[in-house]
């Protein structure tokens, strides 16, 4: 098994005479005694008010106290801001270690008209994955969703967990990119109900009206499939390995999720005793042979 532990928190929008250190650190706190790995905050969950926040930055990061939060719990945070690495701004995520280090910053691909029109917010160039010590992680952040494209690119790089932070929800859109990105996707969004979805779209775990904030421990050491061809295999495994494995089906999509639940092997010795396909290469091989009988028109 490859289980990771992951919280998403919801925070509301600050009032203006609030303080982002204090508030911020409230509603971590909510979360810290599930001891996460990763906690994932909504877009700009440090502003205050609608443009201040643009004007207000002086730093090219995360704050000295989310650093320490991360360093003090031995999680990773990512944590939604606006930055000015090269003196224009950016709607960016800043991921921050174990350690308190920042490793990086995915800087948000497709802002809304205003926010490059009138608030000078500048377009990130593309996808960024952060290799953590658990896996692969990507980013979006808000009207992101809304472009597939970026999801394609996504794909590319075989991320195991996409975060979503956002100022909105997204609707079904979320499901659609968990499953072209063939990865789990947690989102959080700002007053909004945050999720975990596994790469089929299944609902792993949801934020409330009551509560804000969510844990949750995903399996990494999973691999969608098509049914199909692999319909029988499936079976055989399950029937050989029993509880030791998990297929989950959500239904109407013709794709489930399988999942090793021991550590006595891995999902992947699995699918090479089997000769199974997974997901992502039938996607290619079909793409492939598609190509392979234009070209011969």
């Amino acid at each position: 098994m490859r289980k990771v532990r992951i919280s998403t928190i919801g925070v509301p929008y600050l009032p203006h005479d609030g303080d982002p250190q204090e508030i911020l650190t409230r509603e971590i706190a909510q979360v810290l005694p599930d001891k996460p790995d990763l906690i994932l905050l909504p877009e700009l969950c440090d502003r205050i008010g609608t443009s201040q926040c643009y004007k207000s930055r002086d730093f090219l990061g995360a704050p000295e106290y989310i650093r320490n939060i991360a360093k003090e719990n031995h999680c990773y945070i990512a944590y939604p801001t606006i930055t000015a690495p090269d003196g224009r701004w950016r709607n960016a995520i800043v991921m921050i270690d174990r350690n308190g280090e920042i490793m990086g910053q995915y800087h948000k691909c497709y802002p809304v008209a205003s926010e490059m029109e009138v608030l000078g917010i500048v377009p990130g160039k593309g996808p960024v994955v952060f290799d953590c010590d658990f896996g692969r992680v990507g980013c979006i952040i808000c009207f992101d969703l809304c472009y597939q494209n970026l999801a394609w690119e996504y794909r590319e790089l075989q991320p195991d967990v996409m975060l979503f932070a956002s100022a909105y929800h997204g609707s079904f859109v979320q499901d659609i990119w968990a499953y072209n990105t063939i990865s789990h996707f947690v989102s959080a969004s700002t007053g909004l109900q945050s999720r975990i979805l596994s790469p089929v779209g299944e609902v792993i775990a949801k934020t409330t009206n009551y509560r804000d904030f969510v844990t949750a421990d995903i399996n990494l050491d999973c691999c969608p499939f098509f049914l199909g061809l692999n319909h029988g295999k499936l079976n055989e495994a399950k029937k050989k390995y029993g509880d030791k494995l998990k297929i989950s089906d959500p239904g109407h999509l013709g794709a489930v999720l399988l999942s090793c639940e021991t550590d006595e092997f891995t999902v992947w010795d699995v699918v090479k005793e089997f000769d199974m396909e997974p997901l992502r290469g039938y996607f290619g091989r079909v793409a492939d042979i598609r190509k392979s009988i234009l070209e011969q028109e």
